[in-house]
């Protein structure tokens, strides 16, 4: 039987359809199959090398996560039982910065992108700088708090200002925030080339694969990791004691 105008036109489009949708699954199978063999690569690659950071980043996990529930058991039979997120901000930081950063950390680190753990690391001991202070506004709303202060700091600089909370917050929030600067960064970039004869894996785009002239950054980044996750309880207890909690 003879086909009409449309069926003619219609089904030559569907072929060419199906072989365009065909190529883009084909190419998004080969990204995920190289994307994933690189996880894979990474992964061995710190068992083997470096699997003290792996288990510094879960302890970071674990320390987030007993943080949680300390706080949850800790109001739960307190006088702020039914308005402690809406009155505070430090069980906003706990839920709503600490437990995410930690757990982002880990694939951060399997596709060799530092500058994400470190940008991390940066925005947990800044929000908690901030945040702790922020506490002292009388206020019932937390996020009226964090805006009253921030307008009392406006133009200072911050790791003057979390200083006061504890002088390892504003050192440590220096320290990251030099990391990701764009010139110590390129200079770093530049070093690592001239050490290894390669570019470093986040200069090239992500997941790339890591090799031993990253040890030395690796190393830096547990110690940091470790640095921040002995720091955060403390900072905690400290407010807890302030407002006559006992977590």
């Amino acid at each position: 039987m003879e086909l009409n105008l449309l069926e003619r036109i219609d089904c030559p489009l569907r072929i060419i359809g199906k072989i365009l949708i065909d190529s883009q699954y084909r190419a998004f199978w080969k990204y995920h199959r190289e994307f994933s063999k690189i996880l894979k690569y990474n992964q061995d690659f710190l068992f083997r090398y470096k699997h003290s950071i792996l288990d510094e980043i879960i302890e970071f996990q674990n320390d987030a996560y007993d943080c949680y529930i300390n706080m949850v058991k800790t109001f739960e039979n307190s006088p702020f039982k039914d308005d402690y997120f809406s009155r505070f901000c430090l069980p906003n930081y706990i839920a709503h910065v600490l437990f995410p950063i930690s757990f982002s950390l880990y694939p951060a680190l399997l596709t060799a992108y530092l500058p994400h753990c470190y940008s991390s690391l940066r925005l947990a001991v800044e929000a908690l700088g901030v945040m702790y202070l922020a506490e002292d506004i009388p206020d019932n709303w937390y996020e009226r708090k964090l805006r009253r202060f921030r307008r009392m700091i406006r133009g200072r600089a911050t790791s003057e200002v979390i200083s006061k909370v504890d002088p390892k917050l504003g050192s440590l929030f220096s320290k990251f925030s030099n990391w990701l600067h764009a010139v110590n960064y390129l200079k770093r970039v530049t070093e690592y080339f001239f050490k290894s004869h390669e570019l470093p894996p986040r200069s090239l785009g992500s997941p790339m694969p890591y090799n031993e002239a990253d040890l030395e950054e690796l190393h830096q980044l547990e110690n940091d990791v470790n640095t921040v996750r002995k720091l955060v309880p403390k900072i905690l207890r400290k407010w807890y004691d302030k407002i006559g909690l006992q977590p």
